[in-house]
């Protein structure tokens, strides 16, 4: 039996007279690796935009884990467990590297703002938990010694290599890799 974590169904798109997307369904199933392939154009970061949220009009219906999440904001669908990269890298420039993978813990943590003014012990203890998480994201993806640079300091390479350590830092169920490769290297696309 197939255990099936996301579902579109008879999923359109339109921007004004352009069709981008016309009746797309599709399974993935859990665990497994799955592709969207095809040309520029063909609707493939559209389709991404829609299901994590960055993209709430279109026609059909979005299922993940058997829930219904069609039309939900993007932060909504983050904590339902659905991360993504994007296919133009899109990091904070104004943080370090590892400040760049703790935002990604964000679904996660529970400290509330008055907490963390106060410097209440459990609040601080969640942000030391943050920091020894996204040190694991950024050894997993071979940038820990890069932690404290600052982002713009980094090839793009490593930047791609960044942004799917922020994905992984939401602990989600589903990663969307929108183009991971694209500009990339030879050596680059090795590491990846």
């Amino acid at each position: 039996m197939r255990d099936i974590i996301l579902k579109g169904h008879r999923i359109s798109r339109n921007f004004g007279g352009l069709q981008a997307l016309k009746d797309v369904s599709f399974e993935v199933e859990q665990g497994k690796i799955f592709a969207i392939i095809g040309p520029n154009g063909a609707g493939k970061t559209t389709l991404f935009n829609i299901i994590s949220g960055f993209d709430r009009h279109f026609g059909g219906e979005i299922l993940f884990m058997d829930k219904v999440i069609s039309g939900l904001s993007s932060h909504l669908i983050t904590r339902k467990g659905i991360g993504r990269t994007f296919q133009n890298v899109r990091l904070f420039n104004n943080l370090s590297v590892l400040e760049n993978v703790a935002v990604g813990c964000n679904g996660w943590v529970s400290a509330k703002l008055f907490r963390s003014i106060f410097g209440v012990r459990s609040s601080i203890r969640e942000e030391n938990s943050i920091r020894k998480y996204a040190e694991e994201m950024l050894q997993f993806v071979g940038l820990e010694k890069k932690k404290d640079h600052e982002v713009e300091s980094l090839p793009l390479g490593e930047q791609k290599l960044l942004e799917i350590a922020r994905g992984l830092a939401a602990k989600p169920k589903l990663l969307l890799l929108d183009e991971p490769g694209a500009g990339l290297n030879e050596k680059e696309m090795e590491s990846l």
